[in-house]
């Protein structure tokens, strides 16, 4: 982390976990975060980011702003902002997304009263 460039999310005091220090309300934050480390990857002479690895991020994200006091991204923008930074489709954010609201309504509502994921429309 130390060696990024430029970033919208720093290590918090304790340096256990991260915060948002980007002032921003939009996904510009993830897609920016997650160009920058595939950046140093690339350039590093590592793989890029791989779909499995932005999931992680997103997680990671997705943490930092529910304990932050900053506007609330959402989900589903983290997603879109952390895939398109990795260089993939809106449409690999949309159907993770969609698939972490689909696993989350099975397990709360136990599958009771929910579409196929057949019929599930974006």
């Amino acid at each position: 982390m130390k060696n990024l460039p430029l970033t919208h999310f720093k290590l918090n005091e304790k340096g256990n976990g991260f915060e948002d220090c980007s002032g921003l309300g939009d996904s510009f934050t993830c897609a920016n975060a997650v160009a920058c480390i595939n950046h140093a990857r690339l350039m590093s002479g590592q793989q890029c980011l791989s779909k499995e690895e932005v999931i992680v991020i997103i997680a990671c994200l997705n943490a930092v702003y529910d304990d932050t006091s900053s506007i609330r991204h959402t989900l589903h923008e983290i997603a879109r902002g952390c895939f398109a930074g990795a260089g993939c489709t809106i449409e690999d954010a949309d159907k993770f997304y969609s698939d972490v609201c689909h696993k989350a309504a099975e397990e709360h509502y136990g599958g009771r009263n929910l579409r196929s994921l057949d019929t599930r429309r974006y």
